[in-house]
């Protein structure tokens, strides 16, 4: 026995007693034409004299014995023969049902359910122990995708299959896996019809966890099949989530501005209510009602405003996205493939695998996509006049490169020139006989709500058109500037109206109409609101320029004796725009003595009286009036009698007693104390002792009510110091400057030390008035500042930016510094430093 053959006679003279020759003749060719009689195996993958090895090996099927031989029993041999021997003959004689006693010999027997023993016989899971011999894994895995995941109702073939690729497999090697023609010839029987074994096999693919393709192969492997696990996934994937996946790859094909619909149930009532064009891209072809749907909802609810900025677009010829079409299959597998990745148990080799598979799909849903679309609506009533409209291609429709880009549609669809410009003037026509006045951006919103009109591409498209088709209607256009009879320049803001709308007003009706408010009551009119009112007003068209226009009327209302203009708190000759006219002619004139209570007013309800303020709230005031040739005088007299009396003049908190060449209508009078209670005040400071606090408040309240905290307050800035006795400094820094007090600040009497100050340009002699001067203590308040003009006072981050040309810098010290950290910021001073300034109080 050292040939296949012999070991074939073996088979049949141990295990066969009796063969039918002139059944078997039929049997095999029966086998051999369903073999060669369709196109799914090609005459090249079978056996060259398979007629004769069929009936040579009956009942066992000559490549299953080839299969068997060349795989796992090829070791020539008693053993191996026996081993062939032993599996033949537990397939004659085990039971169909693997739940049967196998010693009933009523029981039905396998070999009773088959003409020819192919590979399909070896049942994976009736010859668990035999197979798992060979290969422990890849029996148990494709037992599982049996039990699990073949239904025998949807894949009746799918066992058999099954089992054939599954002898191909059970030796891992290069050459492993079973082709088409040997799935084939092991999985059909008597009565099968090929393509129904082939068209189980391409199914089978996908719900197999372990059936993989291998170079044009099938084969069992104990690794999960990532198709598969995508599969199982993409069976559970409703049908709606598969639609908006296709719905979203629609989206991505077409562009910004593209709306799916037709896809999931609604969708036709929501693509927003926006100007901007909008291409509208249905599942399938268009009706009347879908259109219709669309064009009267919006977002959801009825009441779509921009009715005319919709582009429908939809499948070529008969195509449709729908199931069966293959278009639902691919976004279910994409939804399987997301699905399969949420698993993060998933190996690295899977899951790129899966990824790499779900990219493929995309791709393939996206091509889909683009080859089933476009044709485009084009109609000039779609919402009444449907059955009027063309479709056409969107390779013609379209001017520019990409066909299904929304940009390009809306560039394609949008109007421009003669098709705007014929339906400008009957608009505008409707608008000012419903409203009076239209602007053009009123035009450009009824071209975007009715859908008769054509779609404009741009606001600017607009204005160009009615710009040209307005050029000789009755209009006058109204903008920023006020009125044209020019459109050149408009922009949507520009207002329309019938030029017999609007009167024309010269320098003569612009004062009839001040004379007018005038006398109707009116004392102030503000020029420049006044002059804006004019030009924002639409019933008024200033002759000339208008501003000029304003500005004379105004000057020539002032010449009369009656009216009068203020600018601020300043009475001006000449009309100007920040200025107000006013009617005087029942204000009662006011004088000095009118003007001093108002500064008394002032100083006793806020300790201090600012002429400027007194000036404005008169200037304010209708009921009276202070000509404006008297006013300085009169404010000269008032503050030179405050002088006089307890009041001085307060500059940044120095205060003087003379108002010199300074205006009289522009200073700040604050009160002083008597000699005879400045004296009291000294000698109550005089009296305390060193580290003693004190405040405004606690000095006044040793006076009667005559004496004010205001002029206590002057009192005590304008002695504050170590200038002159009794010293005293603000508490919280030990500052001498009065401007670097506010109200309730305290006030403290030095313990003892000393002051040095200096003002000059010269570093050395700043050194040597420190050496002359040097004590001991520790700085209780302290201000240093200088000048330099070149880069020493720049501060580092500002280094290399800008040209500096000189810089001030300031500095103040910490409290407590000790006097010999004072000596060396003057040693370390630059040199160049000038107009310094310094003040450091010790203790």
């Amino acid at each position: 026995m050292n040939s296949k053959v012999s070991k074939r006679d073996v088979l049949r003279h141990r295990l066969i007693d009796d063969i039918d020759e002139d059944a078997v003749e039929s049997i095999t060719n029966d086998y051999v034409d369903a073999y060669a009689d369709n196109d799914h195996v090609p005459d090249g993958d079978l056996p060259s004299d398979l007629t004769r090895e069929m009936r040579e090996a009956y009942p066992f099927h000559p490549v299953l014995l080839d299969a068997l031989e060349t795989r796992y029993y090829a070791d020539e041999g008693n053993q191996n023969t026996r081993g062939m021997i032993y599996l033949f003959s537990k397939i004659l004689t085990t039971t169909a049902d693997p739940e049967a006693d196998p010693n009933n010999e009523d029981s039905p027997r396998l070999i009773e359910q088959t003409d020819f023993v192919t590979h399909g016989d070896i049942d994976a899971v009736l010859f668990e122990d035999e197979l798992s011999r060979i290969n422990f894994d890849r029996p148990n895995v494709c037992i599982e995708d049996i039990r699990n995941r073949v239904d025998p109702e949807a894949i009746p073939f799918g066992r058999r299959i099954l089992n054939t690729i599954l002898l191909y497999s059970l030796t891992p090697d290069e050459g492993e896996g079973a082709g088409t023609a040997e799935i084939v010839m092991g999985a059909y029987r008597t009565g099968d019809l090929v393509s129904d074994v082939v068209l189980n096999l391409e199914q089978l693919y996908g719900v197999a966890w372990y059936l993989h393709k291998l170079n044009g192969k099938y084969a069992i492997r104990d690794r999960q099949n990532p198709n598969a696990l995508i599969q199982n996934e993409a069976n559970e994937v409703d049908e709606d989530d598969a639609l908006e996946e296709i719905a979203g790859t629609v989206a991505d094909v077409f562009g910004v501005n593209a709306y799916p619909v037709g896809f999931i149930d609604g969708d036709l009532k929501e693509v927003p209510d926006s100007r901007e064009i909008k291409i509208v891209v249905k599942a399938n072809k268009w009706t009347p009602e879908d259109v219709q749907t669309v064009i009267k909802h919006a977002g959801g609810s009825p009441g779509r405003e921009w009715r005319n900025t919709l582009v429908f677009v939809q499948p070529s010829d008969d195509k449709v996205i729908e199931s069966g079409t293959g278009f639902i299959e691919k976004a279910r597998y994409i939804h399987g493939a997301e699905e399969v990745l949420k698993d993060e148990s998933l190996d690295d080799e899977i899951r790129s695998s899966v990824e790499r598979q779900r990219e493929d799909e995309r791709r393939e849903l996206r091509d889909r996509v683009e080859l089933a679309y476009g044709e485009i609506l084009d109609g000039d009533d779609l919402l009444n006049e449907f059955d009027m409209a063309a479709e056409m291609d969107l390779d013609v429709f379209v001017s520019g490169d990409e066909p299904l880009h929304a940009g390009d549609i809306a560039n394609s669809v949008a109007a421009e020139g003669i098709d705007l410009r014929t339906h400008v003037w009957p608009i505008v026509e409707d608008l000012l006989d419903r409203r009076g006045e239209a602007s053009l951006e009123d035009i450009y919103h009824q071209f975007l709500r009715q859908p008769t009109y054509p779609i404009p591409g741009d606001p600017s498209a607009v204005v160009d058109a009615a710009v040209q088709a307005l050029a000789d209607k009755p209009v006058v256009s109204h903008g920023p500037k006020g009125f044209s009879e020019s459109l050149d320049g408009s922009s949507l803001d520009t207002m329309l109206l019938n030029e017999s709308d609007v009167a024309r007003w010269t320098t003569e009706d612009v004062e009839r109409e001040l004379r007018q408010r005038f006398g109707s009551g009116t004392k102030s009119i503000d020029i420049g609101n006044f002059e804006l009112e004019l030009l924002d007003g639409r019933d008024v068209w200033l002759e000339g320029d208008s501003h000029d226009t304003v500005m004379t009327a105004v000057g020539r209302l002032s010449q009369d004796d009656k009216y009068v203009l203020y600018s601020g708190a300043n009475v001006v000759s000449k009309a100007q725009s920040d200025a107000t006219i006013r009617d005087v002619s029942d204000a009662n004139p006011i004088g000095s003595g009118e003007v001093r209570e108002r500064v008394d007013d002032a100083l006793e309800s806020d300790g201090r009286a600012d002429t400027r303020r007194v000036l404005e709230a008169i200037r304010r005031d209708e009921s009276i009036y202070l000509p404006g040739d008297e006013t300085d005088q009169i404010f000269r007299e008032v503050v030179s009698d405050a002088l006089v009396e307890n009041y001085r003049i307060d500059i940044d908190r120095e205060y003087v007693a003379s108002l010199g060449d300074r205006d009289p209508t522009n200073v700040r009078l604050v009160p002083i104390v008597s000699d005879d209670v400045g004296d009291e005040i000294i000698a109550y400071l005089s009296d305390l002792e060193g580290g003693d606090e004190f405040t405004v408040g606690s000095v006044a309240g040793r006076f009667d009510s005559g004496v004010t905290k205001a002029a206590v307050q002057t009192f005590l800035l304008d002695h504050l110091g170590r200038d002159s006795e009794p010293e005293y400094v603000i508490a919280s820094d030990g500052s001498g400057d009065p401007t670097r007090w506010s109200p309730g600040y305290e006030f403290r009497i030095p313990s003892g030390g000393w002051r040095f100050q200096f003002n000059g340009d010269d570093v050395a002699e700043l050194r040597r008035k420190w050496r002359n001067e040097e004590d001991s203590g520790e700085v209780t308040y302290g201000e240093v500042r200088f000048k330099l003009t070149d880069r020493m006072g720049i501060p580092g981050p500002l280094q290399g930016t800008a040209r500096i040309q000189e810089t001030m810098t300031k500095l103040t010290i910490e409290p407590d510094e000790d006097y010999t950290q004072v000596r060396d910021l003057f040693e370390r001073m630059p040199d160049e430093a000038t107009n310094i300034s310094v003040e450091i109080n010790f203790e």
